[in-house]
């Protein structure tokens, strides 16, 4: 699977830390804002965020996680390297993992072997 540019942007949690800490000292959201070059909008979501939660973190991203881990990835990809006319399925039986053949071609077509 390709990587999905997002098409906002994402604050990293100094500088959302930053921008509650010049508001709580009494500066306005817009001007607190300007401060940390942020749009004012954005301001506006931290701010409302911050007040439900009490944390400027990042929540964790939906969907399924990942079944390998980068070693068990670069382990089959070794293994599709050194033994390369060897099928999809007797690679993941060979693997010791629970995994289907068509993740070891998706693990092998995302390291560019395709």
């Amino acid at each position: 699977m390709s990587s999905k540019e997002n098409s906002y942007t994402v604050y990293d949690t100094s500088k959302k830390n930053r921008l509650i800490g010049a508001i709580m000292a009494g500066k306005s959201v817009v001007k607190a804002a300007a401060l940390v070059k942020m749009k004012p909008s954005a301001a506006y979501a931290i701010i409302k965020k911050y007040r439900a939660t009490g944390s400027t973190s990042n929540r964790r991203r939906s969907g399924r996680p990942s079944k390998l881990s980068d070693t068990d990835k670069c382990a089959i990809v070794r293994a599709a390297v050194k033994e390369r006319r060897k099928p999809f399925c007797e690679l993941a039986n060979t693997s010791g993992l629970d995994i289907s053949s068509s993740t070891v071609r998706n693990v092998l077509a995302e390291a560019g072997y395709h």
